[in-house]
């Protein structure tokens, strides 16, 4: 669990939660006393962000070392949309490490499908993309 600021993560230590130490989010650098907290040496840490306007979802996993006080491979993990187009429902969920993207449709019956392609990218700055990309795997599918 963390405290998440404009251009920093804020972390409380696991047996001393009175203590923080501090990530930097513009040059990645990690604060001295993570040295000295109860975390291990070599830790993961998951951070996403959810939009519940458009039910969107994504995270990603990086790895801090003490030794460096750095943050080191930041990678996006997964991402997740619903569409609804008209009575069709899709739920998306796109796994970058894995290179998979995995499309359930659900028609007005319930009937669900589940198509399972190789990583698929959506233009997410447009809904009109998406939706006929959707369509178009449907047709496929």
């Amino acid at each position: 669990m963390c405290d998440i600021g404009s251009k920093e993560l804020i972390f409380c230590d696991f047996q001393t939660p009175w203590k923080k130490f501090k990530i930097n989010l513009l040059d990645n650098t990690v604060s001295e006393n993570y040295s000295d907290s109860s975390y291990p040496e070599h830790s993961t840490i998951t951070v996403g962000k959810q939009c519940n306007k458009y039910h969107f979802f994504y995270n990603g996993v990086a790895f801090l070392t003490k030794e460096r006080l750095a943050i080191t491979d930041i990678k996006l993990e997964k991402y997740h949309f619903v569409r609804i187009q008209g009575p069709l429902h899709f739920v998306v969920n796109g796994n970058f490490m894995m290179s998979s993207t995995s499309i359930r449709i659900t028609t007005p019956g319930f009937n669900t499908k589940e198509i399972v392609l190789p990583f698929t990218n959506f233009d997410l700055s447009s809904k009109k993309k998406i939706d006929t990309k959707l369509r178009t795997i449907q047709l496929l599918g």
